[in-house]
């Protein structure tokens, strides 16, 4: 309500609409009526008979297609987008086929002060000196709109070094150096303080570090290079305000003109879904799109695409590849664009009935799946935890894909599967139950929280007592597999005996290191009902990432340049990932003591060094790989120790990192209790 008279106020004040009557309509959360509130699609029926043009962007996606559902066919829809807005009318032709009809018009600036009025934004402008980066690459002076330093209420660092207002949205530059990798890759998880911003704004990151720069092109943010004329014309181009729209091709600054096409995809093995024919649009986030295809299990699937969006056609790409692991029959791969423009007339010819899903895209290809449907009409609920039909009765519980075809989807390239629950076996995940349940006595006797288990040692409690027998190499690997030979390993796997109250067991675990508190996590983790469980999964870099990254050698026998793949170490090793339903865990399993943090070396606020990683270092690196997952996805941080206050306050939240210690996985009936909290707390069913 309170944007809503923001916006009523910030209209009364444009010259075009000081005589105009501006009605604010509170409507219900859900499309029932609820305390007195209509749905929203009972409040536009009593709009019938009259000229309407509907702006279908603002809002949730299901409120906006069941107002869509009742409007008259010559509704006047509007949408934009970081440039323009869109006007489309609606008609048909003479065989009663849908017809669309375009116009474009741009959008106009606000300023920033207008903007942050607008949302409420509490913000600093320092306007201090240029980072030593900027200053380096500037050719001409700052233009006067653009301001530098801001700072933003509840962000503490980094500042947004350089920053302006563009047709009503904010775009900001970020300098990212450092004289250490660690302090680089800090500034980069600051960064992800801005996606809580309100406005949020788009990035653009600026470095001299070529594994900084590729991090934030597959986060979405425009990057500049901190030398050579390709920086400079860059910076030249983001201080014009020509810094290209999300989504676009880092090369040309564009949306590829032409559709780029994606073959069909037929399954030939006879193990497809057996549902009606499903019609959706592929989004930013595929998630969605998955977990609608493996929850109506259709025979045939159109599925329509950005095809003018680098991101998209390489997420359907991807779709296109692993569709063998889909429960689906056909995918009609369906170019279209940010707009849904052909999504209409598509569907309007075709001649059986088809079911839609409007969850997963824009809103305005919501809109067109919407007005254009032949059959059914279906969304995504998150918080019931299952699909719904827009305005009938049915539903269906939400099934996701297997754990590893969600991360060769999601995340484009595996280098290693890791562990399944299965190889717990060799490891004894009886030994892991106990191991846990003696170490829940044993860090309350203690104060756990002063405690460090980084490599596994001897432990006693009363009668109760852990024995690690380091004598000798064992004959099991990393994974639990057996290895033959005698040498020793690395990690070094050893005998461990673990009594509790009047039980024992004996496995094997590695000596140093966390590794062994990551096995006793994903087994504890797997006994609350996870479905699927991997241990120690390595991401990579998706492939069409390292084609972009190419460097140049000189070969030593010819003497000639080659062209050589830019290879760097893994993007992401998960500790623990898991599934459990539509559901995915990512788990990071710590068990040092937090000694991290900036020591102050100099005079002035920004000589900080820093020093080892910070319990916030966790937190935004967990953050980071669980959105790699998608929007189905927890985020945990398990450590030995954690202090029951911060245990409830993050599973009550609303988003952001759930902190677990031993106490609170070690019984599966009180994990699988804790789990239920944080799926309720999330809305995720």
């Amino acid at each position: 309500m309170e944007y809503a008279e923001r916006i009523a106020e910030f209209a009364r004040r444009l010259p075009k609409c000081t005589e105009s009557r501006i009605v604010i309509e509170r409507i219900s959360p859900d499309l029932t009526e609820r305390d007195g509130l209509p749905a929203p699609h009972d409040l536009c029926r009593s709009l019938s008979g009259e000229r309407i043009v509907f702006h279908a962007d603002p809002g949730l996606n299901f409120h906006i297609a069941a107002a869509a559902s009742v409007l008259p066919e010559e509704t006047t829809f509007l949408h934009a987008d970081t440039d323009n807005l869109y006007r489309c009318a609606i008609s048909r032709d003479a065989n009663g086929h849908i017809e669309e009809s375009w116009k474009t018009y741009p959008l106009e600036d606000l300023g920033l002060k207008s903007l942050f009025a607008l949302y409420g934004t509490r913000v600093e402008i320092l306007d201090m000196p240029l980072h030593r980066l900027i200053k380096h690459l500037r050719k001409t002076p700052i233009p006067a709109e653009v301001r530098s330093s801001l700072h933003f209420s509840g962000i503490t660092k980094p500042k947004l070094d350089l920053a302006y207002e563009r047709r009503g949205r904010l775009y900001g530059l970020i300098a990212v150096d450092g004289s250490s990798r660690e302090e680089r890759r800090q500034k980069v998880h600051d960064i992800e303080q801005y996606q809580r911003l309100l406005p949020r704004p788009y990035l653009t990151i600026l470095s001299d570090n070529e594994t900084i720069l590729r991090n934030a092109e597959l986060q979405g943010h425009w990057t500049i290079p901190a030398t050579g004329e390709e920086g400079v014309r860059r910076l030249q181009a983001w201080l014009a305000k020509e810094v290209p729209s999300p989504g676009v091709t880092q090369d040309t600054g564009r949306k590829w003109e032409e559709p780029v096409a994606i073959e069909r995809y037929r399954r030939d093995d006879w193990k497809s879904g057996g549902g009606k024919p499903l019609a959706l649009c592929l989004g930013d986030d595929p998630s969605a799109t998955l977990i609608s295809l493996c929850t109506h299990w259709p025979q045939r699937t159109i599925l329509f695409y950005d095809a003018h969006t680098p991101k998209i056609v390489e997420k359907a790409g991807v779709i296109r590849k692993w569709a063998h692991r889909l429960p689906v029959g056909t995918i009609d791969f369906v170019p279209t664009d940010h707009l849904g423009r052909g999504i209409r007339r598509w569907l309007s010819r075709e001649n059986e009935e088809i079911r839609v899903d409007i969850t997963p895209g824009t809103k305005a290809q919501s809109v067109a799946l919407m007005t254009a449907r032949r059959g059914e009409v279906w969304h995504l609920r998150n918080d019931l935890g299952a699909a719904k039909a827009l305005l009938g009765s049915e539903k269906k519980s939400l099934i996701a894909s297997d754990l590893l075809t969600q991360a060769w989807i999601m995340a484009g390239e595996i280098v290693d599967e890791g562990m399944s629950a299965s190889d717990l076996e060799a490891v004894n995940p009886r030994m892991l139950d106990l191991l846990g349940r003696f170490l829940t006595d044993y860090l309350s006797a203690k104060e756990g929280e002063s405690i460090s288990f980084s490599g596994l040692r001897n432990m006693s409690l009363g009668n109760d007592c852990v024995k690690v027998d380091d004598s000798g190499a064992s004959s099991f690997s990393k994974g639990g597999r057996k290895r033959s030979g005698s040498a020793p390993l690395s990690p070094h796997w050893v005998p461990v005996d673990v009594h509790w109250g009047k039980k024992h067991e004996t496995g094997y675990l590695p000596l140093d290191g966390g590794y062994w508190f990551e096995l006793l996590v994903g087994n504890a983790f797997h006994r609350a009902g996870v479905e699927e469980i991997r241990i120690s999964m390595k991401l990579g870099w998706p492939t069409e990432e390292m084609a972009r990254h190419v460097r140049w050698r000189k070969d030593p026998q010819s003497g000639q340049h080659v062209e050589e793949i830019f290879h760097t170490h893994n993007r992401a090793e998960l500790d623990v990932v898991g599934r459990t339903g539509h559901r995915f865990l990512i788990v990071s399993c710590k068990v040092g003591k937090t000694e991290g943090g900036y020591v102050k070396v100099g005079k002035t606020e920004e000589d900080y060094v820093k020093v080892g990683k910070t319990e916030e270092d966790y937190v935004r690196e967990i953050e980071a790989v669980a959105r790699i997952f998608g929007r189905f996805t927890i985020p945990i941080l398990a450590r030995p120790w954690v202090d029951p206050k911060t245990v409830e306050e993050s599973v009550a939240a609303r988003g952001g990192v759930v902190r677990l210690g031993i106490r609170e996985i070690a019984e599966p009936a009180r994990l699988r209790e804790i789990l239920q909290k944080v799926f309720k707390a999330r809305r995720l069913g």
